[in-house]
């Protein structure tokens, strides 16, 4: 297993022999990983790798059989999925999970109400509806917008909080080529703004748009760590994760 020679100094998640148990079937198997900040990594790997587990170890949603969660130099473990999020963590889900029924904009006003009130949550909402390219849509319903639009405003709500690290499960699933490169756009943006973010994507060609460096995992464990020219390049990778996704089965 490659150990991530980033300094803790840097990171702003890190975790330390994380594994998850479920039964007799280990999911996730003695990660350390670390994240620096102002970073964008993508997290890859085939089908039942750890990747979705792994991020719900992040976020609270499982809590770890061994193993530590550190954010922003906080050993966060033991935290709530909601108080981490109130310490700068957000998660968009790789299912979309908006409000349907709602509009847009009361969507992202549900998303912004945790941090923001009154002209100031309006004003985020403003913002949020201009970056993601829908301030013509704000009064449409969300289960009316097309699937990709429908993936931008679940971004835009993970945004909404102005986290400090952004968790994305799969935020192009379902794209067409040209809204997946604009949602790397976005990615790039939001780092420039000052986020961390943490992509899992099985999209390559999203991958090599993005990453500053890629994690592989594979049975639940890291296989690798490096740049996408290293990750790409390596055998182990090619046979267990790009050789499917070239048979269309990843």
């Amino acid at each position: 297993m490659t150990t991530p020679q980033h300094g803790d100094e840097r990171a702003i998640l890190r975790t330390d022999g994380l594994t998850k148990r479920f039964g007799g079937l280990t999911a996730v198997d003695d990660i350390s990983f670390r994240l620096p900040a102002g970073e964008i990594r993508c997290l890859i790997g085939p089908n039942g790798a750890g990747k979705s587990t792994f991020l719900k170890l992040v976020t609270g949603t499982h809590r770890p059989t061994e193993g530590t969660v550190h954010f922003d130099g906080e050993d966060v473990t033991d935290l709530k999925p909601h108080v981490r999020v109130r310490r700068g963590m957000s998660l968009k889900f790789q299912r979309i999970s908006t409000y349907r029924e709602l509009t847009v904009e009361q969507n992202l006003r549900v998303a912004t109400q945790r941090i923001h009130d009154g002209r100031d949550a309006t004003r985020r909402i403003d913002e949020l509806l201009d970056l993601i390219g829908l301030t013509a849509e704000r009064e449409a319903v969300a289960g009316s917008l097309a699937h990709g639009d429908q993936q931008w405003l679940e971004i835009a709500m993970a945004m909404a909080t102005e986290p400090k690290l952004l968790l994305l499960d799969e935020p192009t699933a379902g794209m067409t080529i040209e809204e997946t490169r604009e949602t790397g756009e976005l990615i790039q943006d939001l780092v420039r703004e000052g986020m961390s973010i943490l992509v899992v994507e099985h999209d390559i060609n999203l991958v090599r748009q993005v990453a500053d460096r890629v994690t592989v995992l594979n049975q639940g464990s890291t296989l690798m760590e490096g740049t996408v020219e290293e990750v790409t390049g390596n055998e182990d990778v090619k046979r267990i994760y790009l050789g499917k996704q070239a048979e269309g089965t990843a």
